[in-house]
């Protein structure tokens, strides 16, 4: 097995500027831009949070995990009795490392730990991705999508997650967080979601400088210690997407521009980021888990 790569980078200044950008989505948004010159979003940021607010004592604790939630009989996972153009499940990675392929991508955040394969929780078998703990800009996991060959841009994807719970809710403004993304020339942000003062969150459809594309009400509240399935549909020749929770279609995320059109940042990808990363600096960070992630070029579901 490769050896995994440790991208963390040393940071002079932690947050170097912040300009004001359009509210999109329902909220108020920022863009914040490093001392290298990168730009993100901070979709909501409370001015009172800063760089300061350092993690708990534990966040980062032991990666030893004592399995206490599994679900060996969750509908829909495993690989092993599929034929999908691409499917992860997590089983075959040591608790601590990665699975072969997958490799540790470049955050923003020096005190986060490493997404790893853990036997904390899992939806099928004995085992799932677990994301990096940090306050904000995690590292993530990613795998290339050259198995998908022609299908690299028109697919249909899948992923279970969980969010451990208590979750933290913001007090003021939101906390933008995306689980998964598509990355080619940009990021299609395709399994997003704020989630809002009141503990409901929304799902949307967003690329990291905001100009697009749509979100729906904040009617969901799947941050509740339970595995739920994400489905999404890309095709990247009519900037077109849907987007399905726990079965059921977000009609108000679905896109669809038209052949020759571009600014929804969907082209034939090359891979995939896997695992949470959030925006803004909530005290306490967001602990999750992903498992049995299946690519095809028809839907895949949720049996």
């Amino acid at each position: 097995m490769p050896a995994l790569l440790d991208s963390r980078m040393e940071r002079t200044a932690r947050r170097a500027l912040a300009i004001t950008a359009l509210g999109v989505f329902g909220c108020t948004g920022t863009l914040v831009e490093d001392d290298a010159g990168t730009r993100r979003d901070a979709l909501g940021l409370d001015a009172d949070e800063s760089a300061a607010d350092a993690l708990p004592s534990d966040a980062g604790g032991s990666r030893e995990d004592t399995p206490v939630a599994t679900d060996a009989a969750s509908a829909g996972s495993g690989c092993a009795a599929h034929d999908y153009l691409f499917c992860e499940d997590f089983e075959s990675a040591s608790p601590g490392t990665l699975p072969e392929g997958w490799s540790v991508a470049f955050g923003w955040q020096d005190e986060d730990t490493e997404p790893a394969v853990s036997e904390l929780s899992a939806h099928g078998g004995t085992r799932a991705l677990r994301s990096a703990l940090a306050i904000d800009g995690q590292r993530r996991a990613e795998h290339s999508l050259a198995s998908l060959g022609e299908h690299r841009g028109v697919h249909w994807g899948r992923v279970f997650y969980r969010v451990e719970a208590p979750a933290y809710v913001p007090t003021s403004g939101v906390v933008h967080n995306t689980m998964l993304a598509l990355i080619g020339g940009g990021e299609a942000r395709v399994v997003d979601t704020v989630i809002g003062g009141s503990g409901a969150h929304q799902f949307l459809y967003n690329i990291p400088d905001d100009s697009c594309c749509a979100g729906s009400s904040y009617d969901y509240r799947t941050y509740d210690g339970d595995w739920h399935c994400a489905e999404w549909q890309v095709d990247w020749t009519t900037q077109s997407y849907r987007f399905f929770i726990d079965g059921a279609e977000v009609t108000s995320i679905a896109l669809d521009r038209g052949a020759g059109t571009t600014g929804a940042a969907m082209d034939e990808f090359d891979r995939v980021a896997l695992g949470w990363r959030n925006y803004q600096m909530p005290p306490t960070p967001y602990d999750s888990f992903f498992d049995d992630l299946a690519f095809d070029d028809t839907r895949v579901g949720c049996e």
